[in-house]
């Protein structure tokens, strides 16, 4: 239907205007105060939006007068007003308003509608949805559906659909039944959602222990949401589930506490059994799984500890394994409210560790990458015994070579005793510190190649010892052996040291003697590479490279070393004071020392040779330069001065560049190539022949600044020191005087010759 048009031909035109004027200002004024809601206050009786299609809502009860049609553009109008389904659960409804400036949409099925019969959409009902109701803790752990303790303070927000149609109201009921929404949110807007971005902050302090229903519902519409907290004490608990088990066994601590919580699990040093109280004694004792998020030692109080972060329900879980804890003792777990190593203990848990009836009583306590390791020791009872590394959470079997299949097994002699040779290049393939463990009967249960869990290897009888494997090569070297000096140039030092973490030294010794850089370095993944530049002295640069030895410290450091110079040495002097700090009497650190020629700025042409001959093609052009890798490098070939064809290409890592020329369609003759790199420049000449299928040459260089046709080689320097001019000509002065000659005999035949004639 078409609304009617309001005779407006009795109305004051002035007062009319002045009417809408007022209606702008105040509405202005409005804004201006207010600004734009995102959410409603209050249950809307009118839409915002008017443009069709509007979006209104099952249970809404609005004035639709002003919606303009999709297709006309006209408003609906008073009076009544026709809604036709189009889509959705509405496909085929039909709805009379009897007064559309006030629509009853509490019987409109959710779908698509139109009002004029254009067959387009002017209406979308919906259904009002309460998607999720989340309380959240101050430090922003989701305690939905979990447990907060007595005093707690959380946040209550909503995600719903009706956001511009309706607010939410927020109301909580204690363990009893009882409405204490007053008590726990105050009063006022603090109990409702306007929008998803809104929260309702909930205060529990005071409140009994057990369950709280939190209901959100909208305040006129037909959706709502619950959701539950429990309010149990705050104290930390913890709790093992296994409170005794065998050496080489694990357990399982849980902590119960507040929810976001972090607190710490600490083993005192007397309980340990040859582990540190250091970071990498506590990675021996807490495996890097569960709740735990940090893993420290410390001398003092002389501890190993777990930081545990408790989830949203207030739980954590940490394994403890048992390898590094004392036998034949009961080991105390204790609780620490947050995450400092000397904090005071609030609980504890006692862990008793019993011995194992297989023992290892002699194996060497560090060894060399690569080597055969021997363990002896007692197995009484057992046929035979098997060794395995801890591998990350996993046990794996040991091989007893190098070079065979043959796992690392022993018969047990009739006096309870074995001996187990073991192979280090295989599974053992890295530096650092590994628990090795000896079983007895193994392979009663497993297969002689299985990979044991921690839970299927704590069914084995064994015995495991802590061995430091040592690598005994340390690997250094430069991206290349020459660099250019003052260019800014940068060559890229490699270090491996065959372990994933280590720390190494590392000092560069100028030509002059000066100490560039006296530093430590880390490694990782058994790899390190350093750009290193700063050449502004022509010489011969050193590099030293110190590595730890298999006792695991350094024999000096940096700072110590530095302390020793006094400025004045001379390079061999300098290099001797390094050496010396790391090699003194007992000392087993590894050294390597590296050396980087710093010249001038060059660049030289290997193919084609000089005077070569060429078939016409695909040439290549390649030779080497003692500038930076990934420099460019220009190569142009030119003809009687004019150029032919022109490349970039990149020097490669190792000072090499190449690059292939197109002179396919180039006619027989001599040709020129030039290369340049940075201002430096090199040329040579070469032919063209057609019909010829090798050549040989040999490379000559004179300077680029003169257009002659032999090679040239230009350096831009401003070492005042230098006695070398740039664009010195390399070619032999006798050669260039015969060639003169000659052209002056042909020139003087040909005068001649014109003169007969």
């Amino acid at each position: 239907m078409t609304a009617g048009k309001p005779d407006v031909t009795g109305f004051d035109r002035k007062a009319v205007l002045g009417l809408v004027v007022t209606v702008v200002i105040v509405a202005i004024g409005v804004a201006g105060l207010g600004g734009i809601a995102s959410g409603a206050e209050e249950p809307r009786d009118r839409l915002g939006n008017v443009s069709a299609p509007v979006v209104v809502f099952e249970g809404e009860v609005l004035n639709v007068t002003e919606v303009r049609q999709s297709e006309s553009g006209d408003p609906i109008g008073t009076g009544s007003v026709s809604f036709e389904g189009l889509a959705g659960n509405a496909e085929g409804e039909f709805e009379q308003a009897d007064d559309a400036s006030r629509v009853d949409f509490r019987n409109f099925r959710t779908g698509t509608y139109d009002t004029n019969g254009d067959g387009r959409t002017d209406v979308v009902v919906r259904a009002p949805v309460i998607r999720s109701v989340t309380v959240r803790t101050q430090n922003g752990a989701n305690v939905t559906g979990g447990r907060i303790p007595a005093d707690a303070v959380v946040d209550i927000a909503a995600q719903f659909n009706f956001e511009a149609a309706d607010r939410i109201e927020v109301s909580v009921e204690d363990p009893d039944g009882l409405d204490v929404t007053r008590e726990v949110l105050g009063s006022g807007t603090a109990r409702h959602l306007t929008d998803a971005e809104d929260s309702v902050r909930a205060n529990f302090t005071d409140q009994p222990e057990g369950a709280y229903r939190i209901e959100v519902e909208a305040s006129e519409l037909d959706a709502s949401r619950t959701a539950t907290v429990v309010i149990r004490s705050s104290r930390p608990t913890i709790a093992l589930d296994r409170s005794t088990v065998s050496r080489g066994e694990s357990t399982i601590a849980t902590v119960i506490g507040d929810p976001g919580e972090r607190v710490l699990l600490r083993i005192r040093s007397g309980d340990l059994d040859g582990v540190p109280a250091t970071d990498e004694g506590a990675h021996q004792v807490f495996a890097a799984s569960g709740a735990v998020v940090d893993r420290i030692g410390s001398d003092a109080p002389g501890a190993v500890a777990a930081v545990v972060r408790l989830d949203d329900r207030g739980e954590g879980r940490v394994r403890i394994h048992s390898d590094g804890l004392r036998s034949d003792n009961t080991a105390r777990i204790e609780l620490v409210q947050g995450t400092s190593i000397r904090g005071t203990s609030l609980s504890r848990a006692s862990l008793r560790v019993d011995r194992r009836a297989v023992s290892v009583t002699e194996y060497p306590a560090t060894a060399i990458l690569g080597s055969e390791l021997t363990l002896t020791g007692q197995a009484r009872g057992a046929s035979t015994v098997t060794a395995y590394a801890r591998i990350d959470n996993r046990w794996e079997p040991l091989f007893r070579d190098g070079s065979s299949d043959r796992y690392a097994r022993a018969d047990v002699r009739s006096d309870g005793r074995y001996t187990l040779r073991i192979d280090t290049s295989r599974v053992i393939n890295a530096r650092g510190t590994y628990w090795i463990a000896v079983a007895a009967d193994a392979g009663e249960q497993y297969d002689p190649d299985q990979r044991l869990s921690a839970a299927e290897f704590a069914s084995l009888d064994a015995e495991s010892v802590s061995i430091r494997i040592g690598s005994g090569e340390l690997r250094a070297s430069l991206s290349q052996p020459e660099v250019a000096f003052d260019t800014g140039d940068e060559v890229t030092l490699s270090i491996e040291t065959g372990t994933d973490q280590e720390d190494i030294h590392l000092y560069v010794v100028t030509p002059r003697g000066a100490l560039q850089t006296a530093e430590t370095a880390a490694v990782r993944d058994g790899l390190l590479e350093r750009d290193l530049g700063d050449f502004t002295t022509r010489g011969e640069y050193r590099f030293v490279v110190v590595s730890r030895g298999d006792d695991g410290s350094f024999e000096s450091t940096p700072n110590s070393v530095r302390t020793h110079v006094t400025g004045r040495e001379s390079q061999t002097q300098l290099l001797a004071k390094v050496r010396d700090a790391y090699t003194r009497a007992g000392s087993d650190d590894r050294l390597r020392e590296l050396r980087l020629d710093v010249t001038y700025p060059r660049i030289a042409i290997d193919a084609p040779p000089a005077d070569g001959t060429v078939e016409p093609g695909d040439v290549t052009v390649s030779g080497t330069t003692n500038r930076q890798a990934g420099t460019d490098v220009s190569v142009e070939v030119y003809r009687d001065g004019t150029t032919v064809t022109a490349e970039t290409t990149r020097i490669g890592s190792a000072g090499e560049w190449q690059t292939t020329l197109d002179l396919a369609g180039e006619s027989a003759g001599s040709y020129t190539v030039r290369v340049e790199v940075d201002g430096t420049t090199t040329q040579r000449r070469f032919s063209i022949d057609p019909t010829t299928t090798t050549t040989t040459a040999t490379a000559t260089s004179t300077t680029a600044t003169a257009e002659t046709t032999t090679d040239t080689t230009t350096v831009t320097t401003t070492d005042a020191a230098a006695e070398t001019t740039t664009g010195v000509t390399e070619t032999d002065g006798q050669g260039l005087t015969a060639v003169l000659a000659l052209l002056a005999i042909v020139a003087v035949a040909a005068l001649a010759i014109r003169r007969q004639t």
